[in-house]
């Protein structure tokens, strides 16, 4: 295989395996971060948007005399007044059918969300800069709205774009997604389940909105800009692309990142706006989200509308399964197109399930709403109808959900194999998570609680689902999403005081890569973790790499980039070392450190480094033997696989839902941080249980958006997120480089867990949910409208 990858020769020596606290969380915690509104520069000018309070309107007047004359203010910018500056937004892509509109960064004609940027202010301080846009008068128009996919999809809708004629910006035709014999699977079935699942809009609302810091310096034509996004080389490209720079002249750093969640990889029209104001007034320019603005235009994700049908037996078994997805868009594209996202639930909504035959189609409408972000597991909505669809097969055909589980899912004994789509499956765990996890539920004995509790007017209710992720998967799944994901890129360099800096081109938002990479590297060179320094976020020190910080793609890539690129460069220094100390190379081995040279003399690579850096004249090699590039495209395959039980105790006069625990077992492969994976899980299970209980981004019939604050949108708090028990399923696997992503499986699966907990504890009355979140009133309702208990309507049973 490439790159030295084959039977495992991963080095498990002090590091790899051990949960050493993350040094960037200690910097954190002691207010020592480096985040956008911790830095300024001399003659620095602070800007304020103004935006629409409209989803849908013309504007027709702005009059901004009264603002310009208010203390402090520099410039206030229109739309117009930036039209030569920055070309129009352009995020087409190469996507068949996909209809894409060129936009204004600042909207000139037309708003078309809530929060819409019309105007930017730049001022003094930023005090005197929200002064002054309050002073900015639009004269809008108002004009219907958009909302909902069904309103969307509708030709009679107002229409947002009018040179896409309609408001569907891709239908996927769906003979082009069928595999297998489904209509054959159809008639051959006992019975036809049918399931519908409705995720509501919702963020990541992380600690630090957006922000940005620019700089133009007018003698060179050279932009700098600070910001916090989630991938260097992204915001380079755009930047250079909109505002007419070329490539090189564009320099990005991020620094801290106070959490992204997917909302920062994509540039935002803000960006852009802030660097052009910056050229436009030969000042730098600094830009702060403030809580109500990201709440209202930093974007939102998750509002999917999933109908499905399921070809069964009598006994549980799946014949095939019909899924039709719709996604709803936004007001604008972004730079992730949304075929993309749609096409990860249509490659990973089979997973381990014994399924022969799988037809799948997707369609994605425009709306008046904020733009749709790939929010932590983009393609998360395919856990949540798969689980989804299982339950309802359970409940139309009387099988406990667990055992439809155990009969439906892949067995080891059954690998490899292919999933529906076509990917390969090979390693994978599922069923043996499942397996640990009802080892340590005791199903039988909450059984009969649950029973006896029911007798008391007391509903708890156990949740047990799965999934799987690709992250890396193989080769072939990579083929059926449509992307072979570009290489990685790292460098590795050992400088004159012998300390190694590793340069990535990761943007991390909190998950931990300045200790987890420095500890592959660590063990794999074998030198000290503390004399290992990793480097992320600046475009002018790591190699071009688009994708950045996302999808789970630290462990699968960068890790395995690192461990490729220390080995060779551990090659390099022996043979350099064998030939500066005279000594046969096969004889020199670096460990901790250390030359061991054929005599047992030991050596310190600092005394190496620094007659190469310091004395090359005397040095029979070159700074080029101290230094790796590496470019490394995957491991050799592996998917992350989990199970999920959630334990939920449910009010049935109040509709109020306590959840008592939960529990993940999981595999990703060799664990790098035992204590950055539990973290992980843990903090994506308290998101995924956000999704299912509280938050949600709600709209006014008038497109007003009316969650603005966290008053208003309820983010779970400490007392409302359970116990979080964390089992790692430790694998034996015979590849090298066994890393696989993390970071968004516990966000993937709880919510699907939460839910059938809540059905589950309200079986007596026959409760069904199909739509998020589970405020109190749903379950209310789901309660009064189905069944009864011991005699007892569901109203007099509440």
């Amino acid at each position: 295989m490439p790159d030295g990858i084959g039977e495992r020769t991963t080095t498990i020596g002090a590091e790899i395996g051990r949960a050493r606290p993350r040094g960037e969380a200690r910097r954190a915690v002691r207010g020592e971060g480096g985040y956008v509104d911790d830095h300024g520069l001399p003659r620095m000018l602070h800007s304020v948007f103004v935006r629409s309070p409209h989803a849908h309107a013309r504007i027709e007047r702005i009059e901004t005399t009264a603002a310009r004359a208010m203390p402090g203010v520099r410039a206030v910018l229109t739309g117009a007044d930036l039209r030569d500056e920055i070309a129009p937004i352009d995020f087409s892509t190469d996507i068949v059918g996909h209809r894409v509109p060129r936009f204004p960064a600042l909207a000139e004609e037309r708003v078309r969300f809530d929060g819409d940027p019309v105007v930017v202010v730049l001022a003094e301080s930023r005090a005197q800069a929200a002064d002054a846009a309050a002073r900015v008068d639009v004269r809008y128009a108002a004009l219907p709205c958009v909302l909902g996919v069904e309103d969307a999809s509708d030709p009679s809708s107002p229409v947002l774009h009018a040179e896409l004629g309609g408001n569907v910006v891709y239908d996927d035709p769906h003979d082009e997604h069928v595999y297998g014999d489904v209509d054959g699977g159809f008639r051959r079935a006992d019975r036809i389940v049918r399931a519908t699942v409705r995720s509501q809009r919702h963020g990541g609302v992380p600690l630090e909105g957006r922000g940005g810091l620019a700089s133009f310096d007018r003698g060179t034509g050279e932009l700098r800009y600070r910001v916090t996004a989630q991938s260097a080389h992204s915001v380079r490209h755009q930047l250079a692309r909109h505002l007419g720079l070329d490539h090189q002249a564009v320099h990005v750093v991020i620094g801290d990142v106070g959490g992204a969640f997917g909302s920062k990889w994509s540039i935002s029209r803000e960006d852009i706006v802030v660097c052009a104001a910056a050229r436009h007034c030969g000042r730098p320019v600094r830009w702060t989200e403030d809580r109500a603005e990201a709440l209202r235009s930093a974007g939102s994700a998750r509002e999917d509308l999933v109908r499905m049908e399921a070809a069964v037996t009598a006994e549980g078994d799946l014949l095939a399964v019909r899924a039709h997805v719709v996604m709803n868009q936004g007001a604008y594209p972004t730079a992730a197109p949304m075929p993309a996202i749609a096409d990860l639930v249509r490659t990973t909504l089979p997973a381990a399930l014994r399924l022969p035959a799988f037809a799948f189609r997707a369609t994605v409408v425009a709306s008046n709403k904020s733009p749709y972000f790939t929010y932590r597991g983009p393609g998360a909505v395919e856990t949540l109808a798969r689980e989804r669809l299982l339950d309802a097969i359970a409940h139309e055909l009387d099988l406990d959900p667990v055992a439809l589980r155990l009969r439906t899912t892949i067995t080891a004994a059954e690998q490899p194999t292919s999933m529906a789509t076509g990917a390969t499956l090979d390693r994978v765990t599922v069923r043996e998570t499942l397996d640990r996890a009802i080892e340590r539920i005791d199903l039988p004995a909450f059984r009969a609680q649950q029973r006896d509790g029911w007798s008391r007017g007391e509903y708890r209710g156990v949740g047990i689902v799965t999934s799987l992720q690709p992250n890396p998967a193989f080769a072939d799944w990579w083929q059926s999403w449509g992307s072979m994901q570009e290489p990685e890129p790292v460098r590795l360099a050992v400088g004159p005081d012998g300390r190694v800096t590793v340069l990535i081109s990761q943007a991390p938002s909190g998950q931990g890569h300045e200790t987890t990479m420095a500890q592959i590297c660590a063990d794999e060179l074998s030198v000290p973790f503390d004399a290992v320094r990793v480097v992320t976020g600046d475009s002018d020190r790591g190699a071009f790499f688009f994708f950045g910080t996302s999808g789970s793609g630290n462990a699968p890539m960068t890790a395995g980039a690192i461990s490729v690129a220390a080995r060779r460069l551990r090659e390099q220094l022996e043979q350099a070392a064998a030939a500066v100390y005279g000594v046969a190379s096969e004889g020199v081995r670096l460990r901790d450190g250390r030359f061991v040279l054929p005599d047992g003399t030991a050596v310190p690579l600092r005394e190496l480094a620094e007659q190469v850096h310091l004395r090359p004249d005397r040095s029979p090699v070159s700074l080029f033997d101290l230094e790796v590039a590496h470019s490394f495209r995957r491991g050799p395959g592996g998917w992350w696989c989990a199970t999920a039980a959630c334990w939920a105790d449910v009010d049935v006069e109040l509709g109020v839902v306590r959840l008592e625990r939960f529990l993940i077992v999981h595999d990703c492969g060799t664990m790098i941080n035992p204590a950055v994976v539990r973290g992980q899980l843990q903090g994506g299970v308290a998101q995924g249980i956000g999704g299912a209980l509280y938050e949600e981004h709600a709209y006014a019939a008038d497109g007003r958006m009316v969650a603005t604050d966290l008053h208003d949108y309820l983010l779970p708090r400490a007392t409302e997120v359970p116990p979080i028990e964390v089992v790692h399923l430790d694998a034996a696997s015979p590849v090298d480089l066994d890393f696989r992503g993390v970071g968004e499986g516990g966000a993937v699966i709880a919510s699907a867990a939460v839910v059938q907990a809540v059905e589950d504890a309200l079986r007596p009355f026959g409760a069904r949910f199909d739509r998020l979140p589970l405020r109190p009133e749903r379950v209310r309702a789901a309660i009064a409208a189905r069944g009864t208990v011991e005699g007892q309507t569901g109203d007099e049973g509440a």
